[in-house]
């Protein structure tokens, strides 16, 4: 019923957890939608996960149907007060009780229950803790599938990136006229034509427009490219099937075959960055240890600060990569600049590195995708960027 429902437990019992208890109202939390599916709910339900033992829904009898064929013990409620007896009841014995609650709403990202639940626990005397990481394991998990898809994902996303750059290349050389939408849109045709998918368009965005970090051109409004422009390509895409994982890198071109140093020098510091914070995630495989995304940004993000360029890194290192239909997942992200992100980033999930530099007048991105194995050994999937594409160079 629960995926990972034995690392879960584990987990659990390392951190001294007695229960996570997972509430729900009309689908609301992403943890009970993995455990019963896209169903249709009306009333509020509850999953309670013991640190030992079988698990048990709490259901309001007119959703029986999306609850009743759980393999686990089940309660049905009809009243209110029936509901919080039985609530009552499994939480006696507890003193730790995780839920979808960020202390200070710190990480948002799992932030589902509702204000008025985690009083409630509260008011049993109960300490109510982050289940930050079980959510995790619950919910941005890969199998074995899903990496394979994703590194079916990397390969054409990257390949495509190439078309995308070469394309740009000819029309300049030929003298024709070509602009970022008619790049983009290109993308996003090679996409389908590959059987890929993404929920959004590519972003293709030259000079000023490359310091926008999610901006997007459209056929009312995109800029011609020309030579002598610096051109940013962020493109991400998915296998059209379910539970297949995205790739998604960014890369950086030159409409020329002699590069500025301008460019040259910024693009050198944000690769710095990106180097920094794969070279902490390998001494950590070294190790034997897993991070939280927060170690992993600091990383990176000082490495650009000590270069003079930290007031204009302006997100966070990177996001989760996980199986689902968008491209940022539910996992821990590389962040302790939009949040201070603790979770730990842990075997069998992905993420982006995605350090940006944005000037005004033009902006460097390096992104890249990275995957922890179930022995936790660190794998970058999709390709690093070492130098600016010199686009008219042969």
């Amino acid at each position: 019923m629960i995926k990972n429902f034995d690392a879960i437990q584990k987990h659990m019992q390392e951190k001294g957890i007695d229960s996570w208890l997972i509430s729900d109202f009309r689908g609301s939390n992403p943890a009970m939608c993995q455990i019963i599916g896209k169903k249709f709910t009306t009333r509020r339900a509850y999953v309670y996960v013991p640190k030992v033992g079988t698990p048990v829904v709490i259901y309001h009898i007119i959703d029986r149907n999306a609850y009743e064929n759980l393999p686990c013990e089940r309660i049905m409620y009809v009243t209110w007060q029936e509901l919080f007896e039985n609530l009552e009841k499994l939480l006696k014995n507890d003193k730790a009780v995780a839920m979808e609650y960020s202390p200070m709403c710190a990480i948002p990202i799992v932030s589902w229950a509702d204000g008025g639940i985690v009083d409630y626990v509260r008011s049993l005397g109960k300490k109510v803790v982050s289940s930050m990481d079980m959510f995790t394991l619950l919910t941005a998990v890969w199998s074995e599938e899903n990496y394979k898809s994703h590194m079916y994902a990397a390969k054409n996303v990257q390949e495509t990136k190439d078309m995308a750059f070469k394309l740009i290349g000819e029309k300049l050389k030929a003298g024709e006229f070509v602009n970022e939408y008619m790049v983009q849109e290109f993308i996003m045709q090679e996409f389908d034509r590959r059987n890929m998918y993404a929920t959004d368009r590519a972003i293709v965005g030259v000079n000023e427009n490359s310091s926008n970090s999610h901006y997007e051109p459209t056929r009312e409004k995109s800029s011609e490219i020309k030579k002598g422009d610096i051109v940013l390509i962020d493109l991400w895409a998915r296998e059209k099937k379910d539970e297949s994982v995205y790739a998604d890198i960014t890369w950086m071109g030159y409409c020329g075959s002699d590069i500025p140093d301008k460019y040259v020098n910024v693009f050198n510091v944000a690769k710095g960055g990106r180097l920094a914070a794969c070279e902490l995630l390998y001494k950590a495989e070294g190790e034997g240890k897993h991070l939280p995304g927060y170690m992993v940004d600091d990383a990176c993000r000082n490495f650009i600060k000590d270069a003079g360029y930290g007031e204009y890194f302006l997100h966070r290192t990177g996001h989760s990569i996980g199986p689902g239909a968008t491209v940022h997942a539910m996992g821990a992200n590389i962040d302790n600049f939009e949040t201070h992100d603790e979770r730990t980033l842990l075997p069998c999930t992905g993420f982006s590195i995605e350090p940006g530099i944005y000037l005004g007048e033009f902006g460097i991105r390096t992104e890249t995708d990275v995957y922890i194995h179930s022995d936790g050994r660190v794998e970058v999937t999709a390709g690093e960027q070492d130098a600016i594409i010199k686009i008219l160079e042969d």
